[in-house]
């Protein structure tokens, strides 16, 4: 339940985040510096990809500092957008999820640091201090898992596209398996059904299984073999019966 205590404590917060004389780019390098020290291999491979982490670090500290003002309401669909679509974004990549958490813990802990240090001297350190942690932790939860659901929705997506086209390939391969017998089946009964006389080796040919080729093939040549060694035989048996005579 809120009190006297907790409204002055929540105007004092606005204020001082009304007051900081910080550019929102360079609060987006202060934050991006933290992050390239935590995950220097993610920053590298986000700059390779020709990114600006700078602008997105910015982005989402913009959102922090925006949830500790009271005189202002944050545009929570368009922030939880933006979240899901990062979310999207990072899984197409790879990155994994728990980077993207340790990201938003970097920026919330850069805010608190912003927060905090004007307050050194102020009897109402602690209670704001508390006051602005529990609003930036709510803040941080519902981003999480925005960010979560838009990274998932892209893990589904994948998989159930892997899915579908390993289920094509299959039933490409069973229908490709049966395609040479269909189409001879196809061609015989319309033959049949026109009552055509097969005429051509063309046709016939067509109407041929490999297998059937192949031993049509063996047993030509077989055939052929055996004529030309009972010729040759004939042959030699006349030239023996000459030189005799």
């Amino acid at each position: 339940m809120k009190g006297p205590t907790s409204d002055r404590a929540s105007e004092v917060l606005s204020a001082l985040v009304d007051g900081l004389e910080v550019d929102p780019t360079e609060l987006g390098k202060r934050a991006f510096k933290v992050w390239r020290a935590r995950s220097p291999a993610l920053v590298i491979q986000s700059e390779e990809r020709g990114e600006n982490p700078v602008a997105t670090a910015t982005e989402f500290m913009e959102m922090l500092l925006g949830s500790l003002r009271s005189d202002t309401e944050l545009n929570w669909s368009d922030c939880e957008q933006r979240s899901r679509e990062y979310g999207r974004l990072r899984a197409r990549q790879t990155i994994p999820l728990e980077s993207l958490i340790d990201e938003l813990a970097v920026y919330r802990r850069t805010t608190m640091e912003l927060i905090s240090a004007p307050l050194q001297e102020s009897s109402r350190r602690d209670a704001i201090v508390a006051l602005a942690q529990s609003r930036l932790e709510d803040v941080i939860d519902h981003l999480n898992q925005s960010i979560a659901a838009g990274y998932l929705d892209c893990v589904e997506a994948g998989r159930d596209q892997r899915s579908r086209l390993a289920a094509t390939v299959s039933a490409t391969g069973r229908r490709s398996s049966y395609f040479v017998q269909t189409a001879r089946n196809g061609l015989g009964k319309t033959i049949a059904t026109l009552r055509l006389r097969v005429r051509g080796p063309w046709l016939n040919a067509k109407m041929l299984h490999p297998g059937d080729a192949t031993r049509r093939v063996a047993r030509s040549t077989h055939i052929k073999d055996a004529e030309r060694y009972s010729t040759n035989r004939r042959q030699r048996t006349r030239e023996i019966g000459g030189s005799r005579t």
